[in-house]
């Protein structure tokens, strides 16, 4: 009887070194790797990991910037066997350190730009081995990388990696309370890839352009179909709008991930009706839901490319694609291929099509459970009539007829005034209707007649002339009575996260936020 075939990701890019090893693989600046090299330098890290002692299953924590190095890291670090671990460079000090001591990761693995940070730390790592901090710089008390695998060999290490063997934990970088370790296996990746490659239409020529930092788990939707399929990475270390467009243009990207928040800021760059888009064939948002509006402006000026996906890190996703866009521009799809979503309402049963309630997903990438936590991991599970487990979204959606899904909220978002439940993003869709607004967002303050009340919160066009007073007075008039802002307030920019979103927690604290207790 043969062996059930456990051929992982890992094993994939071998298949890419060895069958088209002069093909770029990664870029960014001035630099470029083939497949060749890319998958020797991989096995060269990977047997430098094996002589230090890793072991299948070892954390190790990266805290770096964009650059090929970092992603060669971490791939040669899933080749040993170990479990990656990246950490958000948006973080304190005192939160990297948690999230590394959380973790228990025995090597941590930095660069220049956080030397510093790290120092602060450093003596608080307390799973770290000695001497276990390597960086790209000369330091007493880290030892450097390229001197780590410099001279170890280049042939496959000796690993034998099984599907179900933990391959990286991705702490979230939610809107609220503390991240948590998503822990994934090969399986999961492996299949998350193979669903995505399907559903954007990834081959072996896709060039992909990488606009967001690689530790956040939302910038794998397209790196993992990329590396699955062997197609070419080109890596911003930091974005701005002016070099995406030129990167399109020279590079003939053919597919890009970006935030809502890029996407808008591209809309007013000056360079955007002058750059060749023609390589384009998807451009995926993802994060945050993007208004039907800016969907729109995006569509006139990048054409027919826009794919919206839906989905959160614990496992689970939704995407539309351009075509379906036209006729349903307020879903964000249907699930992603093995994958099945339920609607569930306030007594835990699924409730009726076009019904209200909140996502749960069931799927072949769903991760194995939050890292050292069973009770938070069993507090987000749903169980179907056959008793497969569910992940709850805490989202609040309904499915039409024909199983496309619309986000109308978050559950905790939500807004409970004089009674009535009010969901912010119906809200934001109207002030983000308005021309001069560019993005819009919405929260629940406190009231001493309705309980809570919405106030708004946009960011307008540099040029634009609009009073927070006509914008509110403007949203009200297309607002019903329940659902109507009590104030507006105009902002440069808002709190966010990782991947764009806005962090809501952050603006409850706003200092222009009106005190009604007071008036």
């Amino acid at each position: 009887m043969l062996d059930i075939p456990q051929n992982a990701l890992p094993d994939i890019w071998s298949r890419h070194a060895r069958l088209a090893p002069n093909k770029p693989a990664i870029r960014c600046g001035n630099e470029c790797l083939t497949w060749g090299e890319f998958g020797s330098r991989m096995n060269r890290i990977a047997n430098a990991l094996l002589n230090l002692g890793v072991q299948k299953g070892d954390r190790l924590a990266f805290v770096m910037s964009n650059s090929i190095e970092h992603l060669v890291l971490l791939c040669g670090a899933m080749k040993s066997g170990a479990c990656v671990v990246p950490v958000s460079t948006l973080l304190s000090s005192e939160q990297i350190a948690g999230l590394i001591n959380d973790s228990g990761s025995s090597l941590l693995f930095t660069d220049s730009k956080h030397l510093d940070t790290i120092a602060e730390v450093r003596g608080g790592l307390k799973s770290l081995r000695p001497n276990g901090i390597f960086a790209d710089a000369n330091k007493s008390w880290c030892r450097s990388i390229r001197e780590l695998w410099a001279g170890a060999p280049d042939a496959e290490p000796n690993v034998a990696l099984e599907l179900d063997d933990l391959v990286n934990i991705s702490y979230s970088s939610g809107t609220t309370g503390l991240p948590k370790g998503v822990a994934y296996s090969h399986r999961a990746r492996q299949n998350m890839g193979m669903t995505y490659a399907i559903g954007m239409k990834y081959g072996a020529t896709a060039r992909t352009l990488l606009t967001t930092p690689i530790y956040s788990n939302g910038s794998w939707i397209t790196l993992w179909p990329a590396l699955m399929t062997g197609g070419e990475i080109v890596i911003m270390p930091s974005f701005s709008t002016k070099e995406c467009l030129d990167l399109i243009q020279e590079r003939r990207i053919t597919h890009v991930f970006m935030v809502p928040t890029q996407y808008i800021r591209l809309l007013d760059e000056p360079a955007l009706p002058r750059t060749d888009l023609s390589s384009l064939e998807m451009c995926l948002t993802a994060g945050s839901t993007m208004t039907v509006d800016v969907k729109r402006k995006i569509t006139a000026a990048f054409g027919l490319r826009l794919y919206e996906l839906y989905g959160f890190s614990e496992g689970g996703a939704t995407i539309i694609s351009p075509e379906e866009m036209v006729d349903r521009p307020s879903s964000v799809g249907r699930p992603n291929p093995g994958y099945e979503v339920r609607i569930l309402g306030d007594n835990d049963r699924e409730v009726a099509r076009d019904q209200t309630g909140e996502v749960a997903f069931y799927g072949g990438w769903m991760m194995r459970g939050y890292y050292n936590n069973d009770a938070q991991t069993e507090s987000i599970v749903w169980r179907d009539e056959k008793g497969r487990s569910f992940i709850r979204s805490g989202d609040v959606g309904k499915l039409d007829d024909e199983g496309y899904l619309y986000i109308v909220g978050r559950k905790k978002d939500m807004i409970i005034s004089g009674g009535f439940n009010i969901y912010p993003a119906d809200i934001e869709a109207a002030l983000s209707a308005h021309p001069d607004v560019l993005e819009a967002t919405v929260i629940g303050v406190s009231h001493p007649v309705w309980g809570e009340t919405p106030i708004g919160f946009a960011i307008v066009k540099r040029e634009s002339k609009l009073e927070v007073g006509s914008l509110k007075e403007w949203a009200n008039e297309r607002l019903a009575k329940t659902q109507r802002l009590s104030a507006v307030i105009f902002l440069d920019e808002f709190p966010r996260n990782a991947l764009g979103k806005v962090v809501k927690r952050d603006l409850q604290s706003h200092p222009s936020l009106p005190d009604f207790k007071r008036s």
